[in-house]
């Protein structure tokens, strides 16, 4: 199960833009094609916001580069995030 270690949280038009930091040390922007996360959409089912340095899991598509990013940007297929510690 890959993990990955949240880094950075931005706030635009009231949604998220997310990174993380993989296993290997490289950078992971989960993103969804109808815009950005909601913050119900980045804590818990019981409701804990996520936090800086926070390790999680996540389920993945596919990749979905972009030609002037230098980080690998994945689309998330469920929404989900797992904390795991």
């Amino acid at each position: 199960m890959p993990l990955y270690t949240f880094l950075v949280k931005s706030e635009k038009n009231y949604k998220f833009c997310l990174a993380f930091l993989d296993e290997n040390k490289k950078w992971v922007r989960p993103i969804k094609l109808d815009d950005g996360f909601l913050e119900t959409e980045i804590a818990t089912e019981d409701g804990k916001a996520l936090d800086m340095f926070d390790v999680v899991d996540m389920t993945f598509d596919y990749p979905l580069p972009i030609n002037h990013s230098t980080e690998r940007i994945i689309k998330i297929v469920h929404n989900m995030i797992c904390f795991l510690y």
